[in-house]
């Protein structure tokens, strides 16, 4: 199962591989060719204007030293002017060769100049940029996705195949070797796998749990059918009991009809007594007299309601031969009834005639009728009485138990009946069972008490005590055992102790040092951490008042008494921090001390009860945190600049190309006869204007890319919002993103560090700026707006018209969580770390019909005023 699992999955794996590799490069490649064909459009842009100055002029130096910036820039091999004239030699200039191969994109681009007040073109600008690198880069790129896959995939393989063999594989071998030593005469106990237990439960739980209640099932069948062999044998004792005692009846009649006692007479089927012992004349209240006269008749005697019956048992009779002794009545001579029993057999030589037996039931119907309701009331006493009964013989097989007795275990009457008693009972008490029942039988009729403990049919425990008493029934000793449920005192009992041990050790056990202290502020109980802690004895701390000569830090101690002698005075909760010197190595250790006054109804104080932390690794720990997070922050500052790269260098290259065209232009003032000053004059402020501006990008730039310490100051987010919107314009111009800002006029100021809360707006720019990069059926349009809230907290919210949220949006400020190819998952979750930090919230919502919006309140210093 294993090993086609692994194949299966390497399979299905590297086909997917192979699918997704071959799409991501055929996107990075549409990707790449669109940054050259975006890289030949800006420059364009930046130096069509400067190059049909130089040609104007032909300057071809100027020309070619513009044409070698172009040539240095990524991808271009080739790059002409040539000038557009009707002549056939036209002024050209080149650097570069060119090339006839198919793998390059060749651009031509007009060069205009305003001539005489006409727009004419002057020449033309040709550029080949070469696609070879980007093969190259495709290539690598290939070979570096393909051979991680690979590594993934193999680990990831081996790891399902770890966790098919760790979940299912092992506990199925577990299963078979424990079926296949399963005996149904010597069962082993529950099948149990080696594994944590689950939470809910699962296929191999169920599989378990069924075949455990399978083997309770043929157990439960195994001990039924044994103890019926054991009841058939019993049943065929009881039958050869009865057979000799219907012998010694028939012995007894005998003996009773040669003893006239009991009533003897022969009887024809016409219903005539033709004779009678004197027996039965006296049951009936008749004379021989009225026997010889012909007065009887057993069909007068019997009472009318009789004769169905009698009808019925005649015919029965004529077709066996003989009536089994039954119970009827007969009439007295003075009309009173008697019970009788009466059997009655034809004679062999007489079809018609037989004799027949018949004993007064009297005296047995009342013994009966005082017997029948005897038992009825002990009857109603077992059966009601909420106490549990059992009576077992000296094998210890149950003999009888009540029904409250059974319901407490879970079963019925006839499942305990004819079971052995140690199968209710424990495991680890059923030696004890049998000792206690040997000493019971050893001393017939002592009582005798213990306790133990049961399982109920569903496997629970139960608690009993007994008392037993061995007495002999019917020549079979047997046991008579009472229980008393027991469970509930035996939790309590439980419960009790444990709460005991747990209070008695909760105080050296928890991890604080805890005291408690009379209302004077003596000390009169502190725990075993405290003098571990300071290397003090108990009683050297009992008595305590917190005094100076506490090994406290001698600058805590002041302003710690003073606290403690406050709460002391007031009866108010006392809390402080101070550093306590450790006496395992003589540090001193900033601790954490809360103490509260118990109050009778009074409300005068009985006790203190406080407890002292130490929190020294956790300060230590949270200014490590806020270190690593600052970290963290620059790196991802340090990573969105490294994505802004080419932005910024457009951003520079403007005003750089800008400051060379000016310059060229001010020298051509300059030599010219005679100087025009004017001219030059207005082309040196203007390079000086695009210094400047190339100074405020480097600096924008210099500032976030600073590593220093928070620094809380008062920022406006307007100016805020305005000096990022100016560092991005070059990637709003590349990605044709149409900008528009709704800054509030009575913004009010924030209090927070200005490189964080820049790095926030900067962030949640990019990722719309992004969001919108493939979107081309809807014009992309990314909204700034900045209000005031009616809580006077700011909010700042950023919208574009992208793709919109993940289903996953839930995710998108945990960290490492990313749906770029490229991206770290840090800038979301390090935004929000920010904004929280600041005390304000950052949330994302979908902004309708299309897009997303991202927003974040702070609270402004106008709020923080008014609170």
């Amino acid at each position: 199962m294993g090993l086609r699992l692994l194949i299966s999955v390497l399979l299905f794996s590297v086909s997917i591989t192979l699918i997704l590799t071959l799409l991501q490069l055929y996107i990075d490649y549409r990707r790449d060719v669109s940054a050259l064909e975006s890289r030949l459009e800006q420059i364009s842009n930046s130096y069509l204007g400067s190059l049909a100055e130089s040609l104007w002029t032909l300057d071809q130096t100027q020309l070619r030293l513009q044409l070698t910036g172009i040539l240095q820039l990524p991808d271009i091999s080739a790059v002409e002017v040539r000038e557009t004239t009707a002549t056939g030699n036209p002024f050209t200039v080149q650097v570069g060769a060119k090339s006839s191969d198919s793998s390059i994109i060749a651009q031509e681009y007009p060069l205009r100049r305003s001539v005489e007040g006409q727009e004419k073109t002057i020449g033309t600008l040709h550029i080949e940029a070469t696609l070879a690198g980007i093969y190259r880069m495709l290539l690598n790129r290939a070979w570096t996705i393909f051979l991680g896959q690979a590594a993934t995939i193999l680990l990831l393989s081996l790891f399902i195949i770890y966790i098919f063999h760790y979940l299912i594989t092992r506990h199925l071998f577990a299963i078979a070797n424990f079926v296949s030593t399963y005996c149904i005469s010597d069962p082993p106990p529950h099948l149990r796998l080696r594994r944590r237990p689950p939470r809910h439960e699962d296929e191999l739980e169920r599989l378990v749990t069924a075949f455990n209640l399978l083997s309770d099932d043929l157990q439960t069948a195994y001990h039924g059918l044994c103890n019926a062999n054991v009841q058939l044998a019993r049943d065929v004792a009881v039958r050869s009991e009865i057979e000799a005692v219907l012998r010694e009846r028939e012995a007894r009649i005998r003996r009773l009809v040669e003893a006239n006692i009991i009533g003897i007479f022969i009887w024809d089927f016409e219903g005539r007594i033709i004779e009678a012992n004197d027996a039965f004349l006296q049951i009936v209240g008749y004379q021989r007299e009225d026997l010889v006269a012909g007065r009887l008749s057993w069909a007068d005697l019997t009472p009318p309601d009789w004769h169905g019956r009698d009808v019925q048992w005649l015919q029965e009779h004529k077709l066996t031969g003989s009536r089994p002794p039954i119970e009827k009545e007969y009439f007295r001579k003075d009309g009173s009834r008697v019970p009788v029993m009466i059997g009655a057999a034809t004679f062999e030589e007489s079809d018609n005639q037989g004799v027949a037996f018949v004993i007064d039931l009297t005296e047995r119907k009342q013994a009966e009728e005082a017997l029948r309701e005897s038992e009825e009331q002990w009857r109603a006493v077992f059966e009601n009485n909420p106490t549990m009964y059992f009576m077992i013989d000296d094998t210890g097989t149950i003999l009888s138990v009540n029904p409250f007795g059974a319901e407490q275990l879970g079963y019925t009457v006839d499942e305990l009946i004819g079971r052995p008693v140690q199968d209710i009972f424990h495991e680890e008490d059923r030696d004890a069972v049998q000792r206690n029942a040997a000493a019971c039988l050893e001393h017939l009729g002592r009582a005798m008490s213990w306790e133990l403990r049961k399982v109920r049919k569903d496997g629970s425990m139960l608690c009993v005590r007994e008392t037993a008493r061995a007495m002999v029934v019917k020549k079979r000793t047997v046991l008579l055992i009472v229980c008393e449920d027991i469970t509930e005192r035996k939790r309590a009992e439980e419960a009790a102790r444990r709460s005991e041990e747990e209070l008695r050790q909760v105080i050296e056990t928890v991890p604080a040092m805890v005291w408690t202290a009379l209302p004077d502020g003596h000390v009169d109980f502190i725990n075993q951490r405290w003098r571990e802690f300071t290397g003090l004895s108990l009683d050297e701390t009992l008595g305590w008042s917190w005094e100076a000569e506490a090994p406290f830090h001698p600058e805590d101690i002041e302003a710690y008494l003073a606290n403690w002698h406050a709460s002391l005075a007031t009866g108010q909760p006392f809390e402080a921090e101070m550093r306590i010197r450790r006496a395992a190595d003589g540090e001193y250790r900033l601790l954490f001390e809360s103490a509260v006054p118990l109050r009778d109804e009074g409300g005068n104080i009985l006790k203190w009860y406080g407890f002292l932390v130490d929190i020294e690794d956790r300060r230590r720990t949270e200014e490590a945190l806020q270190k690593a997070q600052a970290e963290l922050a620059h790196v991802a500052r340090v990573t969105t600049m490294g994505a802004l790269t080419s932005s910024i260098a457009h951003e520079v290259n403007q005003p750089l190309g800008a400051i060379v065209t000016n310059a060229n232009a001010a020298l051509r003032w300059l030599a010219s006869q005679p100087s025009n000053i004017g001219e030059a004059r207005e082309a040196l402020g203007r390079i000086v204007r695009d210094g400047h501006r190339a100074g405020e990008v480097i600096g924008r730039v210099r500032s976030l890319l600073r590593k220093t310490e928070t620094a809380t100051t008062r920022v406006e987010l307007n100016a805020l919002i305005e000096d990022t919107v100016g560092l991005l314009q070059g990637e709003l111009r590349r990605h044709r993103i149409l900008l528009h800002t709704e800054l509030a006029e009575d913004l009010p100021p924030v209090a927070g560090d200005r490189v964080q809360l820049q790095q926030v707006i900067l962030n949640l720019m990019m990722n719309g700026i992004e969001a919108m990069s493939g979107v081309t059926d809807r014009p992309r349009e990314l909204l700034i707006t900045s209000r005031l809230e009616a809580s006077a907290a700011v909010l700042v919210a950023v919208r574009d018209t992208g793709t919109g949220l993940d289903p996953q949006s839930a995710e998108l400020f945990v960290p490492f969580y990313t749906t770029k190819a490229e991206g770290l998952g840090l800038g979301l979750s390090i935004c929000r770390l920010i904004i929280e930090a600041h005390g304000g919230r950052l949330w994302a919502s979908a902004n309708e019909p299309h897009g997303a919006v991202f927003q974040f309140t702070l609270p402004s210093e106008r709020e923080e005023f008014s609170s």
